[in-house]
């Protein structure tokens, strides 16, 4: 019985693993932490938001 679970779970984890890998969308993703100069500060609202969350990271009391 252990030797038939292990070998589901083996054979499970390689599908997984083999399906997963073929999924092209999963590499050519755009990066969540930057912003293209195309679509930085199109608006003024734009560039409010990006004050607002550069100012929210100064109320933190550890900072000096």
């Amino acid at each position: 019985m252990k030797n038939t679970f292990k070998y589901i779970m083996m054979a499970s984890v390689g599908f997984s693993t083999l399906f997963s890998s073929c999924n092209k969308e999963f590499l050519d993703q755009k990066p969540y932490t930057s912003v293209s100069t195309a679509d930085a500060f199109t608006t003024a609202g734009d560039m409010q938001i990006a004050l607002t969350g550069t100012y929210a990271g100064l109320r933190n009391t550890n900072l000096y």
